[in-house]
């Protein structure tokens, strides 16, 4: 194909249509000065690919060879419109071996929004996309880049967060940028200038636009290291605001170690009438089962043959199994209860059903008295109470997995008497401690989060460390 138009170094000046542009993945500035390099050395090998004269392939190239006068090849395609062209330049894109894991997500999924937009023929302003549409869609993508279709809706879910993160804080940036660099949050974020899983951008999509915004700027100061460090922080920080600002100040003594639950559970003898505790669930922790080996026989150990042991755990199947495995030692593991709760139910799930429980794993001592529950309403295995929810008011939320304190009082009351000893090794911000003390149980905890040793404190009194 010949161009009449050409520049001073006799190059064909070729239409950059913005919308096409926006389309291609952005590159690393190592990656950008790599391709540089080859083409300073070896000349532009790959042609150019044009529609209409409009480039569709190659921005990247056609740059550095504008820049350096160096000649390239073009190839023109034909198409019906510019929907066949978006949809080759995904193709396209996905067809390229240097593609991270992040940049192929985010173009299949833009790929599957594309086509579902073009079979319901509906504009991208007036589509909003169900997760259940288009499954035979799904099902054509995933067969031409041979994945299953469950990855393309995901990658769609993952497109749809980082396009939303990047229109609503991309006007706040404010940086000085090199002519030509793309400064965008969706190039940070695809080229891991911004650190962080998938998933944890589907989860900061979902927040308030200025938690969006804070998250993203600890990151880029270099304040955390990565988006769900930064999420973390700022929860932690905003529930130690609220309890300063509560101040609920009661006589509550309470006695938490900073450390490691493991070396402190090891310094303490067989003192406990009950362990309750809620460790971190299957995904705060790398390895679940070698995490459930690590912590739990040794907590078993220090429950009397007269105690007992509620043990609260999520509802995946990989953490049951992986609990249910660990040898209890003296301790029988009876039943598996259920506390279940109707008022957090989050987004609705493409192919499950909604978790509305958690189990809690109860063992008793060989010795052990029968249940202290003369309350018909609270010896179901099933126990029904609200999450604490801060828009109703019933309960103070400090943390997102945090108990609620009525199911604290029932266990705790079902299981000791007063000046009976209570230890939790993960303590968080102290529902289970403060309910013992407050129920006249002695209580003993540690945790290894400065942070929610604080609002432990900040919660409920004075306290003493151990």
């Amino acid at each position: 194909m010949s161009f009449e138009t050409t520049d001073s170094n006799h190059l064909p000046i070729l239409t950059i249509d913005p919308e096409f542009k926006t389309l291609i993945p952005p590159l690393l500035q190592e990656e950008r000065t790599g391709l540089e390099q080859s083409i300073l050395n070896e000349g532009c090998r790959d042609a150019l690919v044009t529609w209409q004269g409009v480039l569709i392939d190659g921005h990247n190239r056609y740059e550095i060879c504008k820049k350096h006068g160096i000649q390239f090849q073009i190839i023109e395609l034909d198409f019906d419109d510019r929907d066949d062209v978006i949809d080759w330049i995904y193709q396209n894109q996905l067809s390229k071996r240097n593609l991270t894991d992040e940049k192929r997500d985010y173009v299949l999924g833009c790929q599957y929004r594309h086509r579902k937009k073009r079979s319901s023929g509906r504009s991208d302003r007036d589509f909003s996309g169900g997760q259940n549409d288009h499954p035979k869609t799904a099902e054509i993508i995933a067969k031409e880049n041979n994945v299953s279709p469950k990855t393309v809706q995901r990658a769609e879910q993952y497109a749809d967060a980082v396009d939303a993160i990047t229109s609503v804080i991309d006007d706040d940036i404010t940086e000085s940028i090199e002519p030509g660099e793309d400064n965008s949050i969706k190039t940070k974020i695809l080229t891991g200038e911004i650190k962080a899983s998938k998933q944890d951008i589907v989860k900061l999509a979902e927040q308030p636009i200025e938690k969006q915004k804070a998250v993203i700027n600890r990151v880029l100061s270099g304040e955390c290291t990565n988006v769900k460090e930064a999420s973390n922080k700022i929860d932690l920080e905003e529930a130690k605001k609220k309890a300063e600002e509560a101040a609920i100040k009661t006589d509550v003594e309470l006695s938490i170690h900073h450390g490691d639950c493991v070396e402190w559970l090891s310094s303490l003898d067989r003192c406990a009438d009950l362990l309750i505790t809620d460790p971190p669930y299957a995904t705060d922790v790398d390895d679940i089962e070698t995490f459930a080996q690590s912590w739990l026989p040794i907590a078993l150990s220090k429950v009397k043959a007269t105690g007992r042991a509620y043990v609260c755990i999520g509802a995946y199947p990989e953490e049951l199994k992986a609990y249910l495995n660990v040898d209890p030692g003296e301790l029988e593991l009876c039943q598996v209860l259920v506390w279940t709760y109707r008022n957090t139910l989050g987004p609705s799930p493409k192919d499950q059903y909604k978790l509305n429980w958690q189990a809690i794993l109860y063992h008793k001592g060989p010795e052990a008295p029968p249940l202290n529950c003369p309350i018909m309403t609270e010896q179901f295995s099933v126990q029904d109470i609200n999450a604490p929810d801060n828009r109703h008011g019933d309960y103070e939320r400090w943390h997102a997995w945090q108990k609620p304190d009525e199911l604290a009082n029932r266990l705790i009351r079902h299981s000791t008497n007063e000046g009976d000893l209570i230890i939790d090794p993960f303590s968080g911000t102290g529902t289970f401690i403060i309910a013992a003390k407050k129920l006249n149980r002695d209580a003993i905890g540690c945790d290894q989060s400065r942070d929610m040793i604080d609002i432990a404190y900040s919660r409920r009194g004075v306290l003493s460390e151990c």
